[in-house]
């Protein structure tokens, strides 16, 4: 079969076959498809079944891929509204830190079931103001009430460094031992090491201060407190 002059207004078919011009006026060419396939199937039925099955697989992949562009739209969706629920808890810590070094620690809300963390929020908040003494109570309350927190660990380190700052050496020690005893694993605890060092230093012992730095460099060789020792030697 012979197909001339398939335009978009007049397709011309020619059937060898039957000898018949067939002449149709359409203004898609795709409105003479189902006579195509017929006279196809009348010259070469193989040549109309392929066609058919191609149309088929194509209609078939056209559906797949609109599932497939809903299925990314609806988890569109639900990354966004994560990515605003998380914008949200980050906005409300942003808040929180900034009443907190503000010195309003009493506006911050307590929610149920972050109690904890909003109780070391606030003690650390007076810590890095420089508040040391209200910092010490409200560290001290919080490993009391907390002392197997994922915080508790920390927030002994910090205890332990308001004394130190306020050059209470002695009590600075003895708060940071308590890191090492209590809470080895903290990640405080090669920082309480090393403050610890310097307040020994400080009330001049000077040998239980190279134990310090000695049970650093051997119990956490790899932590940035250790890495000190290293660039001052």
């Amino acid at each position: 079969m012979i197909l001339r002059g398939l335009g978009h207004f007049c397709p011309v078919l020619y059937c060898v076959a039957e000898g018949v011009f067939l002449v149709t006026s359409c203004r898609s060419p795709w409105a003479t498809l189902p006579l195509l396939l017929s006279l196809l199937a009348t010259v070469h039925p193989a040549t109309a079944r392929g066609s058919a099955d191609e149309i088929a697989a194509l209609r078939q992949s056209q559906v797949e891929s609109n599932r497939e562009l809903e299925r990314l739209r609806d988890n569109l969706v639900i990354l966004e509204g994560r990515v605003l629920d998380q914008q949200k808890q980050l906005n409300d810590l942003r808040g929180n830190l900034a009443l907190l070094r503000s010195g309003s620690a009493d506006k911050i809300p307590l929610p149920a079931g972050a109690l904890p963390h909003e109780a070391y929020l606030r003690a650390f908040g007076d810590y890095a103001a420089g508040r040391y003494p209200q910092a010490i109570i409200g560290l001290e309350a919080f490993i009391a009430a907390n002392p197997t927190n994922e915080y508790a660990g920390n927030a002994q380190y910090w205890l332990g460094d308001c004394y130190f700052l306020q050059q209470q050496y002695a009590l600075a020690v003895a708060e940071f031992r308590k890191v090492m005893h209590n809470y080895p694993a903290a990640p405080k605890a090669p920082d309480a090491l090393l403050k610890s060092a310097s307040a020994l230093q400080a009330l001049n012992l000077h040998d239980q201060a190279r134990e310090a730095l000695e049970t650093l460099s051997s119990r956490y060789p790899n932590s940035a407190a250790a890495q000190k020792i290293r660039q001052k030697n």
